[in-house]
C-alpha cells in the first residue's frame, strides 16, 4: 500500500483476482456453471425438438427451456441431480403440461378478435324506440305549422342530407 494513500486515510484491500488461492478447488457457483454448460446445456437442441414435437400448442417453447433450466440450476444447489438429461426433460414436460392446463382452463387469447355484430343486438331498445317515435312526431307537428315554402325547403333538406347532415350544420 502507498504511503500516499494511508495518508489519506484510505485502507486498500487486496482484489480476490490478485490473491492466490490457497486450495485447488473451485468455487460452489463455478462448480455448477461447469457442471450446467457440460451436462444441461448440450441438450437444448434435443429439448426445444422434444417439446415442439410432443407439445404442438406450446406457442413459446424458449420460454418453457428458459423455465426448466432455472429449475434444475435451483434443484441441483439444494440436492444431487443423478441424470440431468433426464430431469431437464421432466420438468420441461411438467411445465408444458402446466401451460396447457391453464389455456385449457381460460381458452380466450388475448389477441382473439370476436365479431360482436353477431353477439349484440343493435336494434333500439324500447326507451329508445320511443323517443324517437315522440321527436318523429314533434317535428311532423313543427313542420305542419310552417309555411309552404318553408316546409319544401325543410323537406328538401332532410331529403338530400338527412338529419345527421341538419345536425352538422346546426
Amino acid at each position: 500500500m502507498s504511503d500516499e494513500c494511508r495518508g489519506r486515510g484510505f485502507a486498500l484491500r487486496p482484489s480476490i483476482v490478485d490473491t492466490p488461492s490457497t486450495t485447488s478447488e473451485p468455487s460452489p457457483g463455478a462448480e455448477q456453471a461447469r457442471w450446467f454448460s457440460t451436462e444441461v446445456h448440450p441438450h437444448d437442441g434435443q429439448l426445444k425438438a422434444y417439446l415442439r414435437g410432443s407439445f404442438p400448442a406450446v406457442r413459446d417453447v424458449d420460454d418453457v427451456v428458459q423455465e426448466s433450466y432455472l429449475r434444475i440450476w435451483k434443484a441441483k444447489a439444494t440436492q444431487p441431480i443423478e441424470s440431468a438429461k433426464a430431469f431437464l426433460f421432466k420438468v420441461a414436460r411438467h411445465l408444458a403440461l402446466d401451460l396447457l392446463r391453464r389455456h385449457r382452463i381460460s381458452p380466450i387469447e388475448a389477441g382473439y378478435d370476436f365479431d360482436l355484430s353477431l353477439v349484440l343486438d343493435t336494434a333500439p331498445d324500447a326507451a329508445h324506440a320511443l323517443l324517437n317515435e315522440d321527436l318523429f312526431n314533434h317535428v311532423v307537428d313543427a313542420l305542419v305549422t310552417l309555411p309552404p315554402r318553408y316546409r319544401d325547403v325543410v323537406e328538401k333538406v332532410f331529403v338530400e342530407q338527412g338529419v345527421g347532415g341538419i345536425r352538422g350544420r346546426i
